[in-house]
């Protein structure tokens, strides 16, 4: 069950990313989030288990593959 409590100033914070960014993740379905009214802005709630997830993503790309390292010239 989703476990919407995060803003996209915390995810931010977490993800090590601008506020605007995580929005746009929102926004195309990349982080699990609900828009929702409060008192007269709309606020995205973001799957803390989404970032979670979104996180690894990121760890798991930036890690370097093992192998032959570049030749020295």
């Amino acid at each position: 069950m989703p476990n919407y409590t995060l803003t996209t100033t915390e995810a931010a914070a977490i993800l090590g990313l601008s506020q605007s960014y995580v929005a746009r993740l929102c926004a195309n379905g990349i982080l699990q989030a609900l828009k929702r009214r409060v008192g007269t802005r709309e606020v995205w709630l973001i799957d803390r288990r989404s970032v979670t997830a979104y996180q690894q993503r990121i760890n798991t790309a930036n890690t370097p593959r093992s192998g032959r390292s570049a030749r020295k010239t």
